[in-house]
């Protein structure tokens, strides 16, 4: 069953994240691996796209080490951030470069339209460099271009909230037991 949120996502070069390629979601998603096999980083990523919608993708870079704490092997090896969101109709993409100072910005940013009746799609974006998302900016403008993206923003606040929750949740249940069987 298809997640009513987000339905793939399409990554290159985000902390261990080489690429993952159309990663489908689903209502239940397990990760499963290896210790430093990037499931944690995954789930940071998450985190990541909350703070782009905020506007707040300078604080983040800073908090997390710049463009080297972020792009895979630093920027000396990955060179972009690219990444492609789908919900069921729409999508979302964009690719962050770092700058001389380590920060990253926008070479560019679009939106996917998906025509329901014949799947066709039609692009709509930005190629000027910008430091922060231009997404609610140019919804809030009342671009007709931007118009069929007016749920991106609210749609992944829900998904967020609900996913962290549910995880901070987990995490405090999985404490209390290890916290349990140490005292047993």
């Amino acid at each position: 069953m298809s997640n009513k949120f987000i339905r793939k996502i399409t990554i290159q070069n985000f902390k261990s994240i080489k690429e993952l390629k159309d990663f489908e979601l689903h209502n239940i998603n397990i990760l499963i691996g290896a210790n430093g096999s990037g499931k944690s980083n995954f789930l940071s990523f998450f985190n990541f796209i909350h703070y782009l919608i905020q506007k707040k993708l300078g604080a983040y870079v800073a908090k997390k080490g710049k463009a080297d704490g972020i792009l895979t092997f630093s920027r000396k090896s990955s060179r972009y951030l690219s990444v492609r969101i789908e919900f069921e109709e729409n999508k979302y993409k964009f690719t962050l470069v770092p700058a001389d100072d380590n920060s990253l910005y926008f070479s560019n940013e679009h939106t996917i339209y998906t025509n329901p009746e014949d799947r066709s799609e039609k692009e709509f974006g930005d190629n000027s460099s910008h430091t922060e998302t231009k997404l609610e900016e140019k919804l809030e403008n009342g671009s007709d271009k931007f118009y069929h993206a007016r749920h991106f923003v609210p749609q992944f606040k829900k998904f967020y909230n609900t996913t962290f929750m549910t995880l901070e949740i987990l995490h405090r249940l999985s404490l209390m037991i290890m916290y349990m069987k140490t005292k047993n």
